[in-house]
């Protein structure tokens, strides 16, 4: 049997997400399982239809809360991509702690961190140029 390699896209309801999110399931395969994090509650419905194989996660990365349901639910990912962020200037003008504990997640880091030495997973942070 080919090992399923585990993909985790954090900030899957934001705009680079929800089309990274469409690429991967497009072009999926069986060996490729899919999940998303989402902040907003529920998860836009047209995004839901438009990858029904992808599994949704609530996920806080202010806190982190949310994160120990993806390790039960859908195990390590083998590759984790973040395009979770606050990018309206103002917003983090405004709540500068939010936007810090978003844009630069430890909370994140810290969940992969907690696999210790058998963590092998791919981290790879992207963002628009806003």
């Amino acid at each position: 049997k080919m090992t399923q390699m585990r993909l985790l896209v954090v900030g899957g309801t934001g705009y680079l997400g929800q089309h990274l999110l469409q690429s991967f399931c497009d072009g999926m395969t069986e060996s490729l399982l899919i999940a998303f994090t989402h902040h907003s509650l529920p998860p836009p419905p047209a995004l839901l239809n438009a990858v029904p194989q992808a599994l949704p996660f609530c996920v806080d990365l202010r806190t982190g809360r949310g994160l120990e349901a993806v390790s039960a639910s859908f195990s390590k990912p083998d590759v984790v991509i973040n395009c979770a962020a606050i990018s309206v200037p103002r917003l983090c003008e405004v709540d500068p702690e939010a936007a810090m504990s978003v844009n630069v997640p430890t909370s994140l880091v810290k969940w992969l961190s907690s696999f210790g030495d058998s963590n092998n997973t791919l981290l790879i942070h992207l963002s628009t140029d806003q």
